[in-house]
């Protein structure tokens, strides 16, 4: 018969792993902008997407561990480092949400939610229970729900802001056609406004 214990460090192996991929993905992404010399983060390799989400979650697995206790300092720190990357992570999906469809955006905010609600319920409990002896979890909590609604907030602009910015194209594109073939010559920008 197995110990029950026995996966144990085989699951923390796991979670460190997609931790290091997650944020090797973050990195080159730093790398890129600066190296282009970008004032945003591209988002390339950690865009707000299923598989970042996946690795995310399994990233943050520790925090969401209500079966095992972490008495140790140690343990205890994983867990809050643990919440605090998912708070990064969310900042970080904020540029991300201009390249994708309205579609495609509500169901990666949706994911992002299930899987925010789902952190800050079982940190909660766990503060609450006295699994988690540091009440500053519930701060980094908080500022994770924080930067989830202002990452929602965001993505209902880009809504709009998308369909006027098309709208415009649009209106501004049959106005440079219809001249065009009216007159056949080529428009000077200071006629189109």
């Amino acid at each position: 018969m197995m110990d029950s214990k026995a996966p144990m460090p085989w699951i923390g192996l796991y979670a460190a792993v997609a931790s290091l991929i997650w944020t090797l993905s973050l990195v080159i992404d730093l790398v890129t902008c600066v190296r282009h010399r970008k004032l945003w983060f591209p988002c390339r390799y950690s865009a707000l997407n299923a598989a970042s989400l996946t690795v995310l979650a399994i990233a943050v697995k520790l925090s969401m561990d209500l079966t095992t206790l972490m008495e140790g300092r140690n343990d205890q720190d994983a867990k809050s480092t643990s919440t605090a990357f998912l708070c990064v992570s969310t900042t970080h999906f904020m540029p991300s949400l201009g390249s994708m469809s309205e579609g495609d955006i509500v169901v990666n905010l949706t994911a992002l939610g299930i899987l925010i609600v789902t952190l800050t319920v079982d940190v909660t409990i766990q503060v609450f229970t006295g699994v988690i002896e540091d009440h500053f979890q519930l701060v980094i909590v908080f500022m994770n729900v924080y930067a989830f609604i202002v990452l929602s907030s965001s993505a209902l602009t880009v809504f709009t802001s998308k369909r006027y910015l098309e709208r415009k194209y649009k209106e501004l594109q049959t106005r440079i056609s219809a001249a065009e073939l009216q007159g056949d010559q080529i428009m000077d920008f200071d006629k189109l406004k």
